[in-house]
């Protein structure tokens, strides 16, 4: 089905990579990404207590970057032609979510 997970978890800076993949095409469109994804953020920040939490999404996956902007992640910048795919590069958009906009986000919903 999928699977969302927190990677390289630093509790000294109080920071982590988000992940998530949803492997059945049939499941896209139906809000587990966001569902999910909140429920990684909840977790990473009301329970880890971290600070930071980022990612990284290829440029022309637009459905991720629209889920990850509604739960409160911001474009940071971003590495260009850093994946090669179907014979085309392609740039790496890097977003990030801090502990502050997270509470914000909790309060304007």
């Amino acid at each position: 089905m999928g699977e969302a997970r927190l990677d390289r978890v630093d509790m000294h800076d109080r920071r982590a990579s988000f992940a998530i993949g949803i492997f059945w095409p049939d499941l896209l469109g139906e809000g587990l990404g966001s569902k999910a994804t909140r429920l990684v953020l909840g977790f990473a920040f009301d329970q880890l207590k971290l600070h930071r939490v980022s990612l990284r999404v290829i440029a022309y996956n637009e459905r991720p970057i629209r889920c990850y902007q509604k739960c409160g992640f911001k474009i940071e910048g971003s590495e260009r032609e850093a994946w090669f795919v179907n014979g085309r590069w392609h740039d790496d958009i890097i977003m990030g979510l801090l502990e502050s906009e997270y509470t914000s986000t909790l309060s304007n919903k």
